[in-house]
């Protein structure tokens, strides 16, 4: 071998080494930061109008383990997430590489919160707070909506009518998701739930979808036992086609304001109410509470029988004894009242 050639040798071989390792580093680097994982906890990941990059990967370095912290502030910084930060809710999981997540912020990938409606909303107030809580929203924006007739006109309801248009279920939606946005939700699943087989029941019995949500809330009310619910909304179908009043005491509670009275007394009776169907005929002019799937189906699929009377059974087993005519449903109200005041009696008896 000539001496230029050992030369070139000697020049070009550290080089080749030097060059190699180069691209081994660069390689190894963009592994490390696009492909493998960083991140060994789970962790649901809030950006807010207040967040910085500062705030953001302090957040993730104590708490979705991350292992190579530096992995993470370079892609940061490669990604220009700085001015890129987008409000959202972000659920990293492990196995995720550093350059994913910054990504997944900088694009807004964000993962949909869960929204559920459930127990009883008897007011927008308390419906606005169930509705903003899981979002990043002010309930005061959800409940002037809920008070916009103009606004809800454009989805079929006014601020009297509006519980009607809500569905207990659960909703999945973003956690930035404006007020516009929930309330457009919830009436694309009243639309859906409000099928044709539905809509041909309602019609069926006289009623629109609104009258099946008013008198499904009342029936609510009466009863935990969903299995009854169809044959309470055919007792006050048949007092509907009879001209009677409905007579409900779920309605002249609501009247009163105060949901913590168990029992209805006369003077509750009373209270001048649109609301209370002591005193007006027919149904109430909205819902008294968010109306359940199970009562509004109740409702569609009434029982068909003569029955125009209910009480509570004696065995407080929460379910009702049902008559056709007054004596007998007074029959059953005087032996309701007699294990009432039997039990009342015991529980004095054992509290002395």
């Amino acid at each position: 071998m000539g001496k230029s050639r050992k030369m070139l040798v000697r020049v070009a071989l550290p080089c080749f080494i030097a060059v190699t390792g180069i691209v081994a580093f660069v390689l190894v680097r963009y592994y490390i930061d696009h492909k493998a994982s960083n991140f060994t906890e789970p962790y649901v990941l809030y950006v807010d109008d207040g967040s910085t990059v500062g705030s953001v990967l302090d957040s993730l370095n104590r708490n979705a383990g991350v292992i190579r912290q530096g992995s993470l502030v370079r892609m940061a910084d490669e990604e220009g997430l700085s001015g890129a930060l987008k409000q959202g809710r972000y659920e990293v999981k492990p196995g995720m590489s550093s350059a994913y997540v910054v990504r997944m912020i900088i694009n807004n990938w964000q993962t949909e919160t869960k929204l559920t409606i459930s127990g009883y909303i008897r007011d927008k107030g308390r419906l606005a707070r169930v509705l903003s809580r899981p979002l990043q929203l002010d309930s005061a924006d959800i409940a002037a909506l809920l008070n916009d007739d103009a606004y809800l006109s454009g989805l079929g309801f006014d601020s009297e009518t509006v519980l009607g248009m809500v569905l207990p279920d659960t909703y999945h939606l973003y956690w930035t998701a404006t007020p516009e946005q929930v309330m457009e939700r919830l009436k694309a699943e009243y639309d859906r739930f409000w099928n044709a087989g539905r809509l041909r029941k309602a019609d069926s019995l006289g009623l629109t979808p609104l009258e099946v949500s008013i008198l499904a809330s009342i029936v609510m009310e009466e009863s935990n036992v969903k299995d009854e619910y169809p044959v309470i909304a055919g007792v006050y179908l048949n007092r509907l086609r009879k001209g009677m009043k409905l007579q409900a005491d779920p309605t002249a509670r609501f009247a009163t304001g105060d949901f913590t009275i168990t029992r209805v007394l006369y003077s509750h009776t009373r209270i001048d109410s649109p609301y209370n169907t002591y005193m007006y005929h027919g149904l109430p002019p909205a819902p008294i509470n968010v109306p359940g799937k199970a009562a509004i189906d109740g409702v569609l699929n009434a029982a068909d029988h003569d029955y125009l009377y209910f009480c509570a059974r004696p065995e407080f087993d929460g379910r009702h004894n049902f008559a056709a005519t007054y004596s007998e449903h007074k029959r059953n109200a005087r032996a309701y009242q007699k294990a009432y005041k039997e039990w009342v009696k015991k529980k004095s008896a054992n509290q002395e």
